[in-house]
């Protein structure tokens, strides 16, 4: 409702204009008096009625709009590292509507993002036509993993005598306190831990499934797109859109379960969300992403509701 009225002239619309569906949806406006103004004009006979946004909520959508320009080459540089986590560096776009929202992409992404930068990305269409995102170019200095960039940036900055112990830290072998797993899980995931690092950026194509190379690679892909994530969480429902697309989307419930280091799987609101253990602590977000903080914004804006009055 109020990204539709930031699109109208003075940020009004008529309900008349507004599909059934979100017509029955009015009424909860009304307890919103800090962002929804109603506005109800004529007779009774002849009455218009509509919703105006109040000035403090159209001020914070136009920061918000600004939030999103200011980010545009960086959601490029994320659009450009989803597809070189794919297994064909392509992705249907009907299928990326779905991951949009989570990387916080604007809802007109292809026109804004992909058809201004073509030396980055484009569009191609099938025979059947399914339209696919591709790259237009590899690069080699964006297939580097976030985990593989911390330990750059440790080797950079600490002293020779510091950097194996921070090394170790960050590749320790931690579960939640209070986890309990099987003896078999715990050999299984101590083998895990002493293999070879495997970035998510190579080729899968010519790796066996059942070898620990295809874990590692399927774990590091999924590290890093939640690490793209505004929330560094998504829905599993999200991914099975994906299931063919990249090497953790298949059957991702399982990895995600035997790697409980990394993951954390919640049921809360009727759906599974998948969570990046190393994006919070203590159950809040590590770094909050600008698109959080107006969000965090807005939910403030939306606490002020109409007080529904003494019951009788």
């Amino acid at each position: 409702m109020r990204k539709l009225a930031m699109q109208k002239p003075e940020r009004y619309v008529e309900l008349s204009d507004l599909s059934p569906e979100d017509r029955l949806l009015s009424p909860v406006l009304e307890n919103y008096p800090a962002v929804f103004e109603l506005v109800r004009e004529g007779s009774r006979r002849c009455r218009t009625e509509g919703y105006r946004l109040t000035l403090t909520a159209e001020q914070l959508s136009s920061e918000e709009e600004n939030v999103v320009k200011q980010m545009e080459d960086h959601f490029v540089t994320v659009l450009r590292k989803v597809l070189m986590l794919s297994i064909w560096r392509r992705l249907p776009l009907e299928k990326l509507v779905y991951l949009a929202p989570h990387l916080g992409l604007p809802n007109d992404f292809e026109r804004r993002l992909v058809h201004q930068y073509p030396h980055f990305l484009h569009v191609v269409t099938l025979k059947d036509s399914t339209r696919l995102l591709k790259l237009t170019s590899w690069d080699a200095q964006l297939a580097l993993s976030l985990e593989e960039v911390k330990k750059h940036q440790v080797l950079q900055s600490k002293a020779s005598d510091e950097k194996m112990e921070l090394i170790t830290t960050m590749e320790k072998f931690l579960l939640p306190k209070g986890y309990n797993l099987s003896k078999r899980h715990r050999k299984m995931l101590a083998r895990f831990r002493n293999a070879p690092f495997v970035s998510p950026y190579e080729d899968p194509r010519d790796f066996d499934c059942l070898e620990i190379k295809f874990e590692k690679h399927a774990v590091a892909g999924l590290k890093e797109l939640l690490s793209f994530t505004v929330e560094k969480r998504m829905t599993l429902d999200t991914l099975a859109h994906f299931s063919q697309e990249f090497t953790f989307s298949y059957k991702p419930r399982n990895l995600v379960l035997r790697h409980p280091q990394y993951f954390y799987l919640s049921e809360a609101g009727n759906q599974e969300t998948l969570f990046l253990r190393e994006g919070y602590h203590h159950g809040k977000l590590v770094e909050k992403n600008p698109l959080v903080l107006m969000k965090e914004k807005f939910g403030t804006l939306l606490g002020t509701r109409r007080s529904a009055g003494p019951k009788p």
